[in-house]
């Protein structure tokens, strides 16, 4: 995927992905738009079968949550180009790299913006987008962590 530098939009949304998020993302140069969201699919611990999101809400014993996992890689800060990022609804953890939303401003608001909802990503979360109109990090609460907006 990484030689597709002239790409400009990357939507895999809703596909029931899983694994990491390729750090080959990061030679995306022209990237302006990626959304990877949705891809949070809730599944027996039993047999893996796909069931409803309650399941996983009120039975964690029985289900788990799958999808896209692990660390957001650190050479997505590379794209420049990058005005809208969403990876809302995913199995995602750890720290949220530095992006370079801060540079786009018009108006003293970021264009496009970004969502981190519904995954497990760990507190301090990013300072890079929390101007931004559409900046969304509801979900990652841990028990006993409240992140400052």
């Amino acid at each position: 995927i990484g030689e597709l530098t002239s790409l400009r939009s990357l939507a895999l949304s809703a596909n029931r992905l899983t694994g990491t998020v390729p750090s080959a993302i990061g030679e995306l140069t022209s990237l302006r738009s990626l959304d990877l969201s949705h891809n949070r699919v809730c599944k027996s611990k039993a047999d893996g079968s796909a069931t409803s999101d309650d399941a996983c809400k009120y039975r964690p014993d029985s289900y788990v949550w799958t999808g896209i996992s692990g660390m957001i890689p650190a050479a997505l800060g590379e794209l420049t180009s990058l005005r809208s990022l969403d990876l809302s609804a995913n199995n995602l953890t750890g720290t949220v790299p530095a992006l370079p939303f801060g540079q786009y401003r018009e108006g003293g608001c970021c264009l496009g913006g970004s969502s981190y909802r519904y995954n497990h990503f760990a507190c301090p979360l990013p300072p890079h987008a929390k101007d931004c109109q559409f900046y969304d990090d509801d979900g990652n609460q841990k028990p006993g962590i409240v992140c400052d907006k």
